[in-house]
C-alpha cells in the first residue's frame, strides 16, 4: 500500500522541479532582454563626404555623354532626277537655265539646311548614268583627263567631253558642283564631285549588267553631306 503512494509522491516532485527550471529559465531571459535594452545605442555615422576639390581616383572613367539625337542620324541623300526637273540632254554634260535655278531655289537652300543640323560641311555630288553606250565620236573627243586635273576653280565656262558612262557620271557631277557654287553655296561646303557611272541603280542596287536602253530612273545626281574625316586638314596642300 505505501509503494504507490510513493511513486506518486516522486513523479509530483518530479514535476515541481520541471516547473521550477522553466521558471528560472524564462526568468534569466527576461532579464537578459532587460538588460540590453537599457545600454545606450551607438549612433549610426554616414561615411565622412571627401573635399569638393579632392580629384577622383585616376581608374574612375567618366561616362561618355549621349550624342544628341540629329547627330545620331546621318544627312538624308538629295536626288536631283529627271522627273523633278533635273535633267541632261543625251551624253551632254551641260546645266540647262532650269535646271540652274532648281539648284538656287531648291538645292543650295536645302544644302544650307542639313549643313547647320549635322554641322557637315563636305558636299559629294555624284553623276549616275543609264549605261546607254556613248557615240563613238565623243569617246575620240573626250577631255577629261586633261581638263579635271585643273580643279573645279578652273572649269567655269569650259566644255567637258567625256568618253564613256563613267567620264559622263563625272562630267555631270562637276557642272552640278560649279553651279552650285554659282548658285551662291559658300565656299565653307567642300564640294567634291564623284562618278558612279552606270553601276549602282535607285536604292543602293549595284547593277551587273547596267543595259543599253535608256532608263530615265537610273539617270540622277546624288548629293551627300558629311562631316569632314576625323584628323584631316583644312586644305589640301598643292603637289610639290
Amino acid at each position: 500500500m505505501n509503494a504507490p503512494r510513493q511513486s506518486t509522491l516522486h513523479l509530483q516532485m518530479g514535476q515541481e522541479v520541471i516547473y521550477l527550471l522553466l521558471t528560472i529559465a524564462v526568468a534569466t531571459a527576461l532579464i537578459l532582454v532587460a538588460w540590453m535594452m537599457s545600454q545606450p545605442q551607438a549612433d549610426v555615422v554616414d561615411p565622412p563626404t571627401p573635399p569638393e576639390d579632392v580629384a577622383p581616383p585616376e581608374d574612375v572613367v567618366e561616362p561618355i555623354a549621349e550624342p544628341p539625337e540629329e547627330e545620331k542620324k546621318r544627312p538624308p541623300l538629295i536626288a536631283l532626277t529627271e522627273s523633278d526637273g533635273f535633267s541632261f540632254a543625251s551624253g551632254s554634260t551641260e546645266i540647262t537655265a532650269s535646271f540652274a535655278k532648281l539648284l538656287e531655289d531648291v538645292v543650295v537652300p536645302r544644302i544650307r539646311e542639313l549643313g547647320d543640323i549635322h554641322q557637315a560641311e563636305i558636299v559629294e555630288v555624284v553623276g549616275h548614268t543609264d549605261g546607254v553606250p556613248l557615240h563613238h565620236t565623243t569617246r575620240a573627243g573626250g577631255n577629261l583627263d586633261a581638263m579635271l586635273g585643273r580643279g573645279l576653280d578652273d572649269l567655269a565656262g569650259e566644255t567637258l567631253a567625256p568618253s564613256d558612262n563613267v567620264g559622263l557620271g563625272m562630267g555631270r557631277a562637276v557642272a552640278v558642283a560649279l553651279a552650285l557654287r554659282r548658285a551662291g553655296l559658300e565656299a565653307r561646303y567642300v564640294l567634291i564631285p564623284l562618278s558612279a557611272g552606270p553601276l549602282v541603280g535607285p536604292g543602293d542596287n549595284v547593277a551587273s549588267r547596267p543595259g543599253a536602253t535608256p532608263d530615265a530612273q537610273r539617270r540622277r545626281i546624288e548629293i551627300r553631306l558629311r562631316r569632314r574625316f576625323s584628323g584631316a586638314p583644312a586644305t589640301v596642300a598643292e603637289p610639290h
